[in-house]
């Protein structure tokens, strides 16, 4: 019988954040390279850590909703979520915190696009 010890799995882990880390930079260079442009490798993927975790600890967890949560977070602060209006909004009693993320994003590019009278 073969088995995998905690150790061993903490390791898959580890080596499955660092890749989807690694992805996600390279979209995030592709798709927002202004945002991105003054942060080296490094620095980038320290932001895109610290904005996975932030996501973590409001229900985000799939790597579409992180992908999301970081777009929004270049935009603004990795931490954005841990504001109390944005962490009360994610956590709204009956939600599921990815679809409010989704609500979230498309009042904030709606805001983009209003045209000041």
């Amino acid at each position: 019988m073969f088995i995998i010890r905690r150790e061993q799995l903490n390791a898959f882990d580890a080596v499955a954040e660092r890749d989807f880390h690694l992805r996600l930079m390279h979209f995030l260079r592709e798709e927002l390279p202004e945002q991105t442009a003054e942060l080296d490798e490094e620095q980038l993927l320290k932001y895109i850590k610290e904005a996975t975790q932030c996501a973590g600890r409001h229900g985000i967890e799939s790597d579409l909703g992180i992908a999301q949560y970081a777009c929004l977070a270049l935009a603004t602060v990795p931490t954005l979520a841990d504001t109390p209006r944005i962490a009360a909004f994610l956590r709204t009693p009956g939600t599921d915190p990815e679809e409010q993320l989704d609500a979230l994003i498309e009042f904030m590019d709606s805001q983009l696009y209003i045209e000041d009278d």
